[in-house]
């Protein structure tokens, strides 16, 4: 499985789908995702002390779409006090308005907005309010990998994925969100693939000069 692919998968993981689309999803990508991801060899976001043998046993069983769909609902509704829904103006927006309150629409959502536009993609009417969803924006990534655009999908990583780490740490909050926090270790180390890929590319480029 490509990166593009995992970053697909990736994409569909934090949405709230249909429990027979999830059902099948699973069936059909997440054995030779669960392949990838075993050969990626640093993980990122969680504890120095959490070893990646530990995350990976965390994949192979995701949940069901009845499991997937109650999960949803307890953290993707909006306002509740159990709610961690996946958007980055929620985590970010803070640091960048310099307020306390978290708040959708943030310069990062309509950051994510104008390139959806520019890049001639349309926002789902469900994302509306939060173009910055986690979701699109891996969505985003692997529209850009598969077209060969490594140094824009390596810029959409790094700068639009920083508040992750937010994220996975409000995570510890909720006992059934091991499986979330997962599959956030998993980006870490694909944001450190991409990373050390460009690091790579300009070594070798200095290297010839």
């Amino acid at each position: 499985m490509k990166d593009s692919e995992v970053f697909a998968v990736l994409s569909q993981c934090f949405v709230d789908i249909d429990e027979g689309e999830w059902d099948r999803f699973v069936a059909e990508q997440w054995e030779p995702f669960c392949g990838a991801v075993a050969r990626i060899e640093s993980f990122g976001f969680g504890a120095d002390d959490a070893s990646p043998e530990s995350r990976l046993s965390v994949l192979p069983a995701p949940p069901t779409g009845a499991e997937k769909g109650s999960y949803a609902r307890r953290r993707y509704t909006g306002g509740l006090p159990s709610s961690a829904m996946p958007v980055e103006s929620l985590y970010a927006a803070p640091a960048q308005t310099g307020s306390s309150a978290a708040l959708y629409r943030s310069p990062c959502a309509d950051y994510m907005a104008d390139i959806a536009s520019r890049m001639g993609l349309s926002i789902p009417e469900e994302f509306a309010a939060c173009p910055d969803h986690l979701s699109l924006e891996l969505d985003l990534v692997s529209v850009l990998l598969r077209a060969g655009a490594l140094d824009a999908a390596r810029t959409v990583v790094l700068e639009r994925l920083a508040w992750l780490p937010d994220y996975r740490a409000d995570l510890e909050r909720f006992e059934d969100a091991g499986f979330y926090r997962a599959l956030l270790d998993c980006l870490g180390a694909m944001r450190r693939r991409l990373s050390d890929a460009g690091e790579s590319e300009r070594a070798d480029h200095d290297e010839n000069l």
